[in-house]
């Protein structure tokens, strides 16, 4: 832009351009500023629907995910699960720690799920020590594997500290099958049930509803 413009300048000083020289540069400079200013809308909007702490997806637009994995999972003939994942005792880790370390603890354990989860499947920060999945999947016992496993790794994997001490982090879980006219809003008010029902069978393990069935997931001692 710069050398554009010193040749322009140049070639006025020079006799060497006219008016329409002129409108084609002001033309082109317009066009410019549109896209930067396009380009500011993508990034603001990008970096509202994204956590800036863990960096995964913010629950802005879950909706349409919702709808788009209902409709993915129907022509596949599988089945869309809702997971909501809680941290267990987050609020001893923030007070014992402090929010650092609880912050550091959120990354830690984001980085875990996502490494859990296919390509096609979505986790996002919902809130807080919360997090969702949808999951995709040909039946509930895919997704007790792939919960399971989420926990264990998790079991089996501590954050460590800045003095090289181990921080031990757990996760409870509560699952839900979408029904098939069921809205985004009642299958996430069942996963909250199955996953308070999970914080009280002792946490670090999951429940899930169908319809109104509590089934348990497993029991591992406890920390």
């Amino acid at each position: 832009m710069h050398g554009a413009a010193r040749d322009l300048c140049l070639g006025i000083l020079q006799g060497r351009v006219d008016g329409a020289a002129l409108q084609v540069f002001e033309g082109a400079q317009d066009a410019m500023v549109a896209d930067l200013a396009l380009l500011k809308t993508l990034c603001l909007a990008r970096s509202a629907r994204l956590d800036a702490l863990t960096g995964l997806p913010l629950r802005h637009g879950l909706e349409a995910e919702f709808a788009r994995c209902k409709a993915q999972a129907a022509r596949r003939g599988e089945e869309v699960v809702v997971v909501l994942l809680d941290v267990d005792d987050f609020k001893r880790i923030n007070d014992a720690h402090g929010h650092a370390t609880g912050d550091l603890a959120l990354q830690h354990i984001a980085g875990l799920l996502h490494a859990q989860c296919r390509g096609d499947e979505l986790l996002v920060r919902f809130g807080g020590d919360e997090f969702l999945m949808l999951l995709q999947v040909a039946g509930a016992a895919a997704a007790e594997h792939l919960v399971e496993r989420a926990l264990h790794a998790l079991r089996n994997l501590p954050l460590r500290l800045a003095d090289n001490t181990e921080l031990s982090l757990r996760l409870s879980a509560g699952l839900a099958v979408t029904g098939p006219e069921e809205t985004m809003a009642g299958v996430l008010a069942r996963a909250d049930h199955a996953l308070y029902a999970a914080k009280a069978a002792g946490r670090d393990t999951w429940r899930w509803v169908v319809e109104t069935r509590v089934a348990s997931g497993s029991n591992e001692p406890r920390s």
